[in-house]
């Protein structure tokens, strides 16, 4: 006695779902794939900021003390860190607001800093 419709008793029906299943995983697990490599992305931008940023920022504090332009060397220190902190970003903000560059209460600006 056969269950089903059609000569291979119900087995297409079978095979359509499995392969409707399967494409659901493959799908799934691009998702999470993409989340895992956008998640590492962000993470190496995160060290690589950091560590270049956190470079130039040493560089400009040591060249308070050694000849060379520390004025402008520890903003550009802040701004490369101000990319991915917020302590860099409010740093920089009180610097500008400090040095005239932005009066306080002004929203601050890209194009300023």
């Amino acid at each position: 006695m056969r269950t089903g419709h059609g000569p291979a008793g119900g087995s297409e029906h079978r095979r359509s779902a499995c392969s409707y299943d399967e494409s659901l995983d493959r799908e799934q697990g691009d998702r999470m794939a993409e989340e895992r490599a956008r998640a590492l992305y962000r993470l190496v931008r995160r060290v690589v900021i950091s560590i270049v940023g956190g470079t130039v920022l040493l560089i400009g504090v040591a060249l308070i003390v050694l000849p060379g332009p520390a004025f402008v060397v520890i903003p550009a220190g802040l701004s490369i860190l101000a990319l991915e902190f917020a302590f860099a970003r409010r740093w920089l903000n009180q610097l500008a607001e400090r040095t005239g560059l932005r009066k306080r209460g002004d929203e601050p600006s890209e194009a300023k800093l």
